[in-house]
């Protein structure tokens, strides 16, 4: 989490613990991307992330993006 928030970086995972630990533990982080997936095989996963990289929203430093097959969540952290 340090190296990523150093370097402004978002940490992508698809644990769903992950981003309740670090922002119940008041990390410092640039960002969350939570792969929220039925399919984890990785052409699923590359194609549903080059959707994410097209999407017609702002998205800013502090954000947990949580990214499901259908839908696409944005809130600040």
């Amino acid at each position: 989490m340090h190296i990523a928030n150093t370097e402004k970086r978002f940490v992508l995972t698809h644990d769903s613990d992950f981003g309740t630990l670090a922002i119940n533990e008041g990390l410092p982080c640039y960002g969350i991307i939570y792969l929220r997936l039925k399919n984890l095989k990785t052409s699923h996963m590359t194609a549903v992330l080059d959707r994410l990289l097209v999407v017609d929203q702002e998205i800013h430093e502090a954000s947990l993006i949580v990214v499901e097959d259908t839908r696409l969540r944005i809130r600040s952290i």
